[in-house]
């Protein structure tokens, strides 16, 4: 009988799937912290318009 549980613990195949998970969170950490860091930047940007129109 071939289940998807012996499937599922053949060790080759559960490695490959934890390291796609690893970089999959990688990746969407990286991807929080850009647009983290994109937000923080545009809004630095805002604030720092808003000051040249107070200082005109």
């Amino acid at each position: 009988v071939f289940s998807e549980d012996s499937t599922y613990r053949s060790p080759h195949i559960s490695i490959a799937k934890k390291y796609h998970y690893i970089k999959v969170l990688k990746l969407k950490r990286y991807a929080i912290i850009y647009v983290l860091m994109g937000h923080t930047m545009a809004n630095e940007d805002e604030a720092h318009r808003a000051s040249e129109k107070n200082l005109l």
